[in-house]
């Protein structure tokens, strides 16, 4: 087991909500940029990173000024992978 079985990819978009369980909080993806461009470094190519900005609500943020938090795509889809996370769209 590689653990490549639970791997999903997912297309994430603007709209769309994840649960953290752990916390008990929605995340509201705001808009997806990128933090690193592609880099060609000699005879090597590195890819873009990408990040989503996050807009969190729940009972532990509650009374605190709410601003966006980025998260990597990469970190997002891992926290989606192994359960941490759940996606939520078109409701």
């Amino acid at each position: 087991m590689g653990g490549k079985e639970n791997n999903k990819s997912y297309d994430l978009k603007p709209g769309d909500i994840i649960i953290d369980l752990k916390n008990k909080e929605l995340g509201f993806l705001i808009r997806r940029f990128s933090l690193l461009e592609e880099v060609v470094f000699g005879k090597e190519t590195y890819p873009s990173i990408n990040a989503w900005d996050i807009l969190w609500t729940g009972p532990h943020l509650s009374g605190k000024p709410r601003r966006p938090e980025a998260y990597t795509e990469n970190g997002l889809i891992n926290m989606l992978n192994s359960g941490v996370l759940v996606l939520l769209r078109d409701i």
